[in-house]
């Protein structure tokens, strides 16, 4: 894993899964009289953010993403500290604390260690801020030529009672996941002037896991559940987790290339403190209580709350799901499938299909957030998909200019576009063209119906919030007369409380502050 690197020479970092981009800068050159052989080694750190281990189990179906980026600011890395150790008797060569600006870089360094050759232990400590304060003083404290002390392998993260380790439902303030690996990294001798200058490339990972749930109603539901649903359980969930990953396996192997999307790598063991570590029940309070019976057929309730909880491994070898309803009982406990063990780093998605008479049905499927179907904004506000803005088949119409917003027709074929809005879960959305210039209603929606083959029109349609892109068609409905028309596409939401808010479907990276688009049929 350390390579070589020459003077004068800037090395190219690479910035995965939004982790960490290190811009090397360069190094001074060592005089032209000093013995290489004793020389101190200039060691420079190429650290990426480890590919987060999206669902339960990676014995599954084909095609599916195990593999994503952080959804939110407080997953991404925001600071680390590099301790670099002896492994002989763990005496301190460095310690540094680097500061990341917003795009992952560091600022005014260049993860570049002088060390003397031999086996080294090197930590990384990632958002350490949100570490307990007597371990970020111990952290602080194993300074140069000191020993790193065994409390820094044997710290913990613990959740208290029913709280998780995090909450941040009502808000990430500064706070953010924290992140640890420990690395053994052997820095050789030199044996010339360039040997001097190594560099390994190493990964951090996020010390914490976390869940999200699915919720729609099962095939032969019948609406005999009418009890309001308010929260999930989750069974076995620990209390105590190492910061630092203890004996833990990677597959692929640390030492080994992955070829996994963000270059992801599952876990498929590991230790956890087998003191004061009592598994309990988890219990997931919905943001908003609903009916099972008031589900449309194809409509699911998707909760994802920003809550994180120990890495965890159970005498009982797997975890059970429960829902909760305002008539004060849970369901009958369902084993979550292939999901015997809850490894740091991991994204568990649980769907539930609701049956009859509280009885449930689980299943735990993968759901890729790189994907254009499940990209979603699990925020508590209005949420556009990432891949969800408004987006336009270029064939589909005769042009579209961004800096308007400005899409003209080709008459009388229809524009097809898709856009996606994923939260609040329980809200829903309209979608209105209205009338700006030309006949009354003369550009419209063109819906086909699937029972009769044939095509509907109209200015308005409706959707529920949910986790796929929604497929629409604008035509104009009359052939181009003496003067243009248009109509503007516009986007509301209405909340669970009855609030309506207009929703900005446009991306603003293409469309500007432009909170709407104009369609237009051109004049003849």
């Amino acid at each position: 894993m350390v390579l070589l690197r020459y003077i004068s020479r800037y090395l190219a970092a690479i910035a995965l899964a939004a982790g960490l981009c290190a811009c090397i800068n360069e190094v001074s050159a060592p005089e032209p009289d000093v013995d290489p052989h004793t020389a101190d080694i200039f060691l420079t750190l190429d650290v990426n953010v480890l590919g987060s281990r999206a669902g339960a189990n990676h014995t599954s179906r084909a095609n599916e993403s195990y593999f994503e980026l952080p959804e939110l600011d407080c997953e991404k890395l925001h600071t680390l500290r590099v301790i670099i150790a002896s492994a002989a008797d763990r005496t301190v060569e460095a310690n540094r604390l680097v500061t990341l600006n917003d795009q992952g870089i560091p600022l005014n360094d260049n993860l570049t260690f002088r060390v003397t050759p031999g086996d080294k232990y090197i930590y990384l400590f990632g958002n350490e801020s949100s570490l307990p304060e007597a371990y970020q003083s111990i952290l602080a404290a194993t300074t140069f030529r000191t020993v790193v002390p065994a409390s820094v392998d044997n710290g913990t993260l613990t959740r208290t009672g029913s709280a998780p380790v995090f909450d941040w439902t009502a808000g990430e303030g500064t706070l953010r996941v924290p992140m640890s690996e420990r690395w053994e990294v052997s820095v050789r001798q030199a044996a010339t002037p360039a040997d001097r200058y190594q560099s390994a490339r190493l990964f951090i990972t996020r010390a914490v896991s976390k869940f999200s749930f699915r919720i729609h109603k099962a095939a032969n539901f019948t609406g005999a559940s009418s009890a309001t649903i308010d929260a999930i359980a989750i069974d076995y969930i620990g209390s105590s987790s190492f910061i630092v990953p203890r004996n833990t396996v990677y597959s692929p192997a640390k030492d080994q290339p992955s070829t996994n999307l963000y270059e992801g790598r599952f876990i498929t063991a590991f230790s956890v403190p087998t003191v004061n570590n009592t598994a309990s029940t988890f219990v997931f309070k919905l943001p908003w209580t609903f009916k099972p019976d008031e589900l449309i057929d194809d409509q699911v309730y998707t909760y994802a709350p920003k809550i994180y909880i120990p890495e965890t491994r159970t005498p009982q070898g797997g975890f059970n799901v429960r829902i909760h309803t305002n008539d004060g009982a849970f369901s009958e406990p369902v084993r979550l499938p292939n999901l015997d063990l809850l490894p740091r780093n991991t994204h568990v998605v649980v769907d539930i299909a609701i049956g009859n008479e509280h009885v449930i049905l689980v299943d735990v499927k993968v759901l890729p957030w790189n994907s254009e179907e499940y990209e979603y904004d699990y925020s508590t506000e209005i949420g556009i998909a990432t891949d969800g803005y408004l987006r336009f088949t270029s064939s589909s119409y005769l042009s579209l200019d961004p800096a308007t917003a400005r899409l003209v027709l080709d008459y009388p074929n229809p524009a097809r576009g898709t856009f996606g809005i994923s939260t609040p879960v329980g809200a829903t959305w309209d979608a209105y063209l209205i009338t700006t210039a030309g006949d009354q209603d003369a550009i419209q929606f063109r819906t086909l119906d699937q029972a009769t083959g044939t095509y509907t029109y109209s200015t308005h349609l409706s959707g529920s919030m949910g986790n796929t892109l929604n497929t629409i068609s604008i035509v104009s409905t009359m052939a181009p007369g003496s003067e243009p028309r248009t109509a503007r596409l516009q986007v509301t939401a209405t909340l669970p409380g009855g609030a309506t808010i207009p929703v900005n479907i446009l991306n603003p990276n293409t469309y500007g502050k432009n909170e709407y688009l104009t369609i237009i049929q051109n004049s003849q």
